[in-house]
């Protein structure tokens, strides 16, 4: 009679959780963004989301965004050159970065390859901020007459940019401890939204006491000049910019031992190319330091854009 009630047995275990892995990490063009692939979704326990470091060159990796799915994207404390092969590592600090299905915790990774994507040379810095307004620009720290706070990209010694806001600045790109030279040559591109209403020093280098050596100029005219110690080129209507249009200003200054130092000054708009001679050249210059600072800045009488800033 028993086998009108049959019995079936059923073997029953929990699942074993399976820990997630690291698939890989990118950066971007950019040089300033990475981002990680893993095995499932992620999230954070009660261990937060640091842990992370880029190797060769040292840089901290912050969390962005992409929590809860497999997709983390952090940012870069300092821009990776093209050239860099860096590496990821990351420390565990028991719940932190974990499954997002079961709490696993990511296991401690030690110098994992990355893919390198930056196009970034080391010599470029695409500020692309509106300078307008007044005010600090969205996405900016403050670097105060004092040196409080830096901007919130580091492109590493010695050409380091920082935003200075004070009572007459609207913003000023500076790069700081330059190592001392005679010599120093730069390119901006830049479009001036509105015209200013007034003189304003548009580009300056500075000795170690940050004394001007010398300075481009936007005069009241709309019209570039070049200045450099007492010597002064001023530009005529070839050299009167227009609103909307993106131009490029490429210079070359150089010391004196007396009165002999020079700066060649070149202006294009930037569809087209170079000119073959300088617009404005001095050839008489009376500053003799050697350059270890300088700016890029506009006042509250312009509306200007910067898209490229390189100096060298």
């Amino acid at each position: 009679q028993w086998d009108r009630f049959p019995v079936t047995w059923a073997s029953w275990s929990n699942p074993t959780p399976t820990t997630p892995t690291l698939t890989s990490l990118t950066i971007d063009a950019t040089g300033l963004v990475a981002t990680a692939v893993f095995s499932e979704a992620m999230t954070t326990g009660v261990g937060g989301a640091g842990g992370w470091t880029l190797n060769t060159p040292t840089d901290v990796m912050t969390y962005s965004s992409g929590t809860g799915t497999n997709t983390i994207v952090f940012d870069l404390a300092s821009a990776i050159l093209s050239t860099d092969t860096p590496t990821v590592s990351y420390t565990q600090p028991t719940d932190g970065w974990e499954s997002n299905d079961d709490n696993t915790d990511l296991a401690s990774i030690i110098e994992a390859a990355v893919t390198n994507g930056s196009e970034y040379s080391g010599g470029s810095y695409f500020v692309d901020e509106d300078f307008s307004g007044t005010g600090i620009p969205s996405g900016w720290s403050t670097y105060d007459q004092n040196g409080t706070g830096t901007i919130d990209w580091d492109y590493g010694s010695p050409e380091q940019l920082r935003l200075v806001a004070d009572s007459y600045f609207d913003t000023r790109a500076i790069w700081p401890t330059h190592t001392a030279t005679s010599t120093i040559s730069g390119k901006i591109t830049f479009t001036i939204n509105t015209l200013p209403t007034d003189s304003m020093t548009f580009i300056a280098v500075q000795d170690a006491s940050e004394n001007i050596l010398a300075y481009i100029q936007i005069n009241a005219s709309y019209r570039i000049n070049i200045y450099h110690g007492t010597a002064v080129d001023y530009g005529t209507s070839a050299e009167t910019l227009s609103a909307s249009t993106e131009y490029v200003i490429e210079f070359d200054y150089a010391s004196g031992t007396g009165s002999d130092g020079t700066m060649d000054l070149y202006l294009y708009e930037s569809s087209g190319s170079k000119p073959e001679t300088p617009n404005l050249t001095i050839t008489t210059g009376t500053s003799t330091a050697d350059v270890t600072h300088g700016y890029v800045q506009a006042d509250r009488s312009i509306e200007c854009t910067f898209a490229l800033v390189q100096l060298q």
